[in-house]
């Protein structure tokens, strides 16, 4: 076998691998869009709990996807396989934490959420982070997307700028996502320090 019959399998290959990452990612990107429709359906009766581990769990479901995905196109060994994988699923992390951290206020101060004592900013800063969420998935799905169309190895004009738009998303994502965590903060202090019992 020649190299260029080489070259045809190895890109064959990856298109297979892009194109069943692009289908798994619309499958658990769907299961996110079930965990905000059961944090608005349910509302504080649980929609929070509910929700957001669903949420939670999908993005894991993207990171497992990402690595397999990095894994397999990328054959390197090591420490260097691994800062690869972190550097590419970096914001689906960033966004994990904080994911977690809302579950985590959501299972801490269940009953107070769920009492409906809470100050009215309370409410804006929930629905200011769940347009954040919102923001964020869909960059996190435009993100993917543009890594499943670079060709590895292709130093054609798409790829380069399919990659250059991939490095500017995933900075927008990372400074969102610190806002994201800035907004959560304010809500725990809300939580913590200025609900009422009754």
């Amino acid at each position: 076998m020649d190299s260029s019959q080489g070259n045809r399998i190895s890109v064959g290959s990856s298109r297979q691998v892009s194109s069943a990452l692009k289908y798994d990612v619309h499958i658990v990107l769907g299961f996110t869009i079930i965990g905000i429709l059961l944090i608005a359906t349910l509302g504080k009766s649980g929609g929070g709990l509910w929700g957001y581990g669903v949420i939670g769990f999908s993005l894991f479901g993207l990171l497992v996807f990402e690595m397999a995905y990095r894994t397999n196109i990328r054959k390197g060994h090591g420490f260097r396989a691994i800062l690869d994988i972190l550097m590419h699923g970096g914001p689906i992390i960033l966004l994990i934490i904080c994911v977690g951290w809302l579950l985590v206020l959501n299972m801490m101060y269940k009953s107070t959420i769920e009492s409906g004592h809470l100050p009215g900013e309370y409410d804006n800063f929930q629905t200011l982070g769940m347009l954040i969420l919102l923001v964020e998935l869909y960059l996190l799905y435009k993100y993917l997307s543009d890594q499943a169309k670079i060709k590895f190895g292709g130093h054609d004009f798409t790829s380069q700028l399919n990659e250059l738009m991939s490095k500017n998303l995933a900075w927008l994502m990372t400074l969102l996502s610190v806002i994201y965590m800035i907004v959560i903060g304010i809500m725990q202090v809300i939580l913590q320090y200025f609900t009422t019992d009754g």
